[in-house]
């Protein structure tokens, strides 16, 4: 068919893992070590270069501070670079930008003049830190398959603190500690006294000693060839990657890297927005970016302790060199232990807040000195520390997707490149000595454990390469040149000859755009939002322009999205042409009050009314609802400001379905309630409040006779809800649904509810603590028509009420039991076995369902299990076993949830022949061969 070839075009990506990966990996390593070893020249030798340069602490730590704060202010430009330039032109630019930085410091080493370019080399050099420092997630994204995408981000990413180890082992190697004569001088006076001491040598009381440095000359070449070093080493990593460095593989390694990313704007706002980014992130640049503004001026730290300026040296090298090392074997076991990220950062975490607290200890002399133990603690430290920063990176990517890596790292660096710069702005202050830096690095650690105990973890990018395996030649590892070459070739033939095959059909068929099918271009259309289908897409093709009139169309339009002055005026006149078709209508009210603002309109069609906001000047716009939407039966808005004006305005219509959520006064809420009981023909009522007392929810129960479906939200937990108002319900209550989820009703709360409301069919009281097996009994005794159940995260109760509710609802579809603590298999077994209706349901985090659920399987072979979605997160002790035996089983399932199921890794189809043949019989949606496991 023509519509089948047009809506099918587009293949899935074949997936290709290249070899010169590993050529690109390295270019780009090569310029992280070169570009943080620049960085780091004049910490190892801050002795010699105060020496030379005629500098001091302070000095040291500003050209230092200056790369931080260039990096500060141009990383979000060098992401934007990255996103829509290509990895390719931000990595050449950058390169060449470290080539420049290091060439500015070979001009000359007059303090007059050295001191300012040093200064200018230390910002140029920061601006090229830009791609090397929020590059490595995104460059692992886009060359390296999942099982090495870790391992990648630690090689890329640790190859930046490489640089530091190497600034410690180069510099000290080349540049030697200044020496300095010391001679005793007397001072001129005509009278010299002289004195007996008690050793009886004679002294004099009128001398001092003169020091003067003896190496100068030869500490200045040394310092230049330095220089001359590392601009050659500049000059290697800026024609390299100038020659070969593209800016992806041909085709993806992986099915998350040809996933389209958020775009640019939307993905800061939702960046600035991101809790849980920011607390990954605060948690990865605090501790690591005051330890690498450590790490820069080590030399300064322990020079007071009596650490030379080569010792120090070394200390530092060992200590980044192990942790370098540690961090790719940490991630190596990351990528092989899915899903662990957050447990081995607080554990890393840990043992390095340990290591520098026993460093710190030394430093001060409250425990016994040692030179051996200064090494042992800063190399433990730094092991720990380094180690941790692939695992961070990867993990802020997993957070934040699908916002792109590169954006997501630069967020990151950002927030590093602040705290390092705000550590070396406080060497500024006059007098302020060295012993407060240790224990601001041990304060720093501490803070980011208290931030990874609150974040909370999540792999949505990991989630999306978990799939399905049918074969191994999907996937696959091109070793040879040639054959990749012979591969594209191929590929390129293929692609060209479908084009002309389908081009060749299109001729035969005369179609064109004009006169494709009104169904065809209808679902063309229907991918793009009502905004710019009311604004724009009616002048691209008259078809759509005269299709666009007909009134089943426009039975629903959303136009909650953000307009300016000029398209509302537009939405004004084109809204008009289809306001007689609406049936609904999800707007912002501004946008109404725009439309109302010179004409008396209505939709007289219109039925159900969505509102995201309302305020003051709204009020009056809805003030006519009776003229505006004569036949509206369904409202929902969010409100806080003269909520009592709004929904006694709507009061004169026949409304059955009113849903509010307020987040203001108790008070205000109070009297708006009360003009519910005006709208006669009331069926359901939705609240989302922040507490409900007795006095009205008995009102609500009492008053409103037509009353249907009554559920109550609640932003607090534990909501004090009396026994007493469910007095108020009358016998043979027409109630079919309640919710009643986060409060304290009773036991003798379900009763009075089971007694009153025999014909409910849903029910909520998820999160309800007082609840327990007793109040299960009584809805189980006297509801016996229950479609719908929701017991989640009820502590009391046992694997009983699963027994009774197997037992007694016949006619149960969808069943909510998670977190229920002693829920077993046994009791979720006769739930399959005795609920044949049953269609959803949720076990997620139920501690006691483990891999032996619906074994032996000969027992099942023969009963019908309708079900269709289950979740079975949260749950260790689930594997891929019991998900494949369920996919088995259940021959109409369209869904399993299976996120934070560390057990599970992949369901392998291709190990047992009857399963793939069941699977291809059935056609679930969710398990076709081709598609993604859905682990939401």
């Amino acid at each position: 068919m023509v519509r089948s070839n047009l809506l099918n075009k587009k293949k899935p990506p074949r997936i290709v893992i290249y070899t010169r990966r590993w050529w690109i990996l390295l270019l780009f390593s090569f310029n992280c070590i070169t570009q943080t070893i620049i960085w780091n020249t004049w910490g190892p030798i801050a002795q010699s270069a105060k020496a030379v340069f005629l500098w001091n602490d302070a000095t040291v730590g500003m050209i230092a501070n200056c790369s931080n704060i260039s990096t500060l202010f141009t990383v979000f430009l060098a992401s934007y670079f990255m996103d829509y330039k290509g990895l390719r032109i931000s990595a050449v630019l950058c390169s060449g930008l470290i080539f420049a930085a290091a060439g500015l410091r070979c001009i000359t080493s007059d303090p007059e003049y050295a001191t300012g370019l040093m200064y200018t080399s230390a910002i140029v050099n920061g601006l090229a830190g830009t791609t090397f420092f929020s590059g490595p997630p995104l460059l692992a994204s886009l060359w390296f398959p999942l099982n090495q995408r870790t391992t990648a981000t630690a090689i890329s990413s640790l190859c930046i603190y490489a640089g530091l180890a190497g600034g410690f082992l180069i510099g000290p190697q080349l540049v030697s500690a200044p020496i300095y004569n010391t001679t005793v001088r007397y001072l001129k006076s005509d009278v010299v006294t002289p004195m007996v001491n008690e050793s009886s040598t004679m002294s004099y009381q009128n001398t001092y000693n003169e020091t003067a440095l003896i190496n100068f000359e030869e500490l200045r070449n040394q310092v230049m060839w330095l220089m001359y070093v590392e601009c050659i080493a500049a000059a290697i990593g800026f024609l390299a990657i100038l020659l070969y460095f593209p800016d992806k593989p041909p085709s993806p390694p992986s099915n998350s890297a040809n996933e389209k990313r958020i775009e640019y704007k939307k993905a800061i706002c939702q960046i600035i927005r991101h809790g849980p980014l920011w607390l990954i992130s605060i948690a990865f640049a605090l501790p690591i970016g005051v330890y690498a503004a450590w790490g820069a001026i080590l030399d300064v730290i322990l020079h007071p302790v009596g650490v030379s300026q080569e010792e120090a040296g070394w200390i530092g090298f060992y200590a980044t060199v192990g942790g370098c090392i540690a961090g790719v074997v940490i991630a190596r076991f990351s990528d092989l232990f899915l899903r662990h990220m957050k447990l081995f950062l607080i554990c890393l975490y840990m043992c390095g807040g340990a290591s520098f607290v026993w460093f710190t200890l030394v430093c001060d002399k409250i425990v016994p000195y040692s030179t051996a133990q200064l090494y042992i603690s800063s190399i433990a430290g730094g092991i720990f520390l380094n180690g941790t920063i692939p695992l961070f990176y990867e993990l802020s990517c997993e957070t934040s997707y699908p916002i792109a890596e590169g954006i997501t790292g630069a967020f990151s660096t950002m927030l590093d490149s602040i705290f390092g710069v705000l550590f070396l702005f406080v060497l500024q202050i006059p007098s302020i000595g060295t012993s407060w830096m240790n224990w601001c690095l041990v304060g720093s650690i501490g803070a980011g454990i208290l931030v990874l105990f609150i974040f909370r973890e999540s792999y949505r990018r990991t989630d999306l390469d978990i799939t399905i395996v049918v074969q191994s030649s999907d996937c696959v590892d091109k070793n040879d040149e040639d054959f990749n070459k012979q591969e594209q070739v191929d590929a390129d033939l293929i692609d060209k000859r479908i084009i002309c095959a389908e081009n060749e059909e299109l001729q035969k068929n005369q179609v064109d755009m004009e006169e494709l099918p009104d169904d065809i271009i209808l679902e063309i259309f229907s991918f793009l939002p009502h905004k710019f289908l009311l604004l724009n897409v009616r002048t691209v093709c008259r078809r759509w322009y005269s299709l666009s009139q007909s009134a089943d169309l426009w039975q629903t339009v959303d136009l909650t999205l953000d307009f300016n002055q000029t398209e509302k005026q537009a939405m004004v006149s084109n809204l008009k042409r289809v306001q007689d078709h609406v049936k609904i209508l999800k707007v912002d009210p501004r946008l109404l009050q725009t439309i109302f603002k010179n004409d008396i309109w209505q939709f007289l069609t219109l039925k159900i009314l969505h509102l995201n906001s309302l305020c003051r000047t709204t009020v009056s716009v809805l003030g006519e609802p009776n003229l505006r939407y004569p036949r509206l039966e369904k409202v929902y808005f969010s409100s806080s400001l003269d909520n009592k004006l709004v929904l006694s305005a709507f009061s004169g219509l026949k409304l059955d379905t009113f849903e509010w959520k307020y987040n203001g006064p108790f008070q205000q809420f109070r009297e708006s309630i009360l003009a519910l009981e005006k709208m006669d023909n009331l069926q359901k009522v939705r609240l989302h409040v922040n507490g409900l007392d007795n006095e009205l929810l008995s009102y609500l129960l009492k008053n409103c006779h037509t009353l249907h479906s009554l559920e109550l939200y609640f932003f607090n937990v534990n909501v004090k809800i009396d026994n007493d108002a469910f007095l108020s319900l009358t016998d043979n209550c027409s109630l079919t649904e309640l919710g009643l989820p986060t409060t304290s009703i009773t036991d003798e709360s379900l009763y009075h509810i089971s007694k009153t409301c025999p014909f409910l069919k849903l029910i909520n009281i998820s999160n309800c603590f007082n609840i327990t097996d007793v109040g299960i009994r009584h809805l189980a005794m006297n509801c016996i028509n229950l479609e719908n159940l929701n017991i989640g995260n009820i502590p009391n109760l046992t694997n009983c009420t699963v027994q009774l509710v197997s037992n007694k609802f016949k006619r149960l579809k969808v069943l909510n039991i998670k977190q229920c603590m002693g829920m077993e298999n046994i009791g979720i077994a006769n739930v399959f076995k005795k609920c044949s209706m049953l269609i959803t349901l949720d076990v997620s985090f139920c501690p006691k369902v483990n891999s032996h659920l619906l074994l032996p399987e000969k027992i099942w072979t023969n009963v019908p299990l309708k079900l269709r979605e289950i979740n079975l997160s949260g749950n260790n002790n689930i594997t891929s076993e019991v998900a494949f035996r369920i996919i088995k089983l259940c021959s109409c399932l369209q869904s399993v949830a299976l996120a934070s199921c560390p057990s599970i890794q992949s369901i392998d189809t291709t190990s047992n022949k009857l399963a793939v043949s069941t699977i291809l019989d059935t056609g679930k949606q969710s398990f076709c061969l081709h598609k993604r496991l859905h682990a939401l």
